[in-house]
């Protein structure tokens, strides 16, 4: 297998605590109750390629993100895309994204925390380079701009599942 061509392995979350003492995983007996819980991220494949975060964590604000990423990873997957990177939101108003990539382009659904508002958008690349601005699925699908959708539901993530697959099926004829 050459190079960054390598098969996803996977994702892995582990949540740590950071203080003044030092960083402890969840569990170590050093750690404070009132530490400020992180997670950190790492996305890799069998060619180590690997991206890292870390960020306040708390798991009950971004369910409609966390519920959205699931769909959305299906439907890219079965389009050929593999995850490229990834970045939760750890408070309710925070930015999350997860994104993947296929030939000539990079796909991502967003989470807008300050709005609660999911979409998900597409650009161009080459050779690993972003080539073009970030465009909304939807819209494209449309033709044009449209409102925003505050809606959360799994009705709203279902939508932008079938937006997301309409629109790479578009492009592989």
């Amino acid at each position: 297998m050459a190079a960054g061509r390598g098969r996803h392995v996977g994702v892995v979350e582990v949540e740590y605590s950071i203080a003044g003492r030092g960083i402890f995983e969840d569990g170590d007996p050093r750690r404070e109750p009132d530490d400020e819980t992180f997670v950190v991220g790492i996305v890799f494949d069998d060619h180590w390629g690997s991206i890292a975060m870390m960020q306040p964590h708390d798991e009950t604000i971004v369910e409609p993100f966390v519920r959205a990423q699931e769909r959305v990873d299906m439907v890219a997957r079965s389009h050929g895309f593999r995850l490229a990177a990834a970045s939760r939101a750890g408070h309710a108003r925070d930015h999350a994204f997860v994104e993947y990539v296929g030939p000539g382009l990079r796909v991502r659904l967003v989470w807008e925390g300050q709005e609660r508002v999911l979409w998900v958008e597409s650009a161009s690349e080459v050779s690993a380079q972003i080539i073009s601005r970030w465009y909304d699925v939807e819209w494209s699908l449309a033709g044009q701009r449209l409102p925003l959708d505050t809606d959360t539901s799994d009705e709203r993530i279902e939508r932008l599942a079938g937006a997301l697959d309409r629109f790479l099926a578009t492009r592989e004829t």
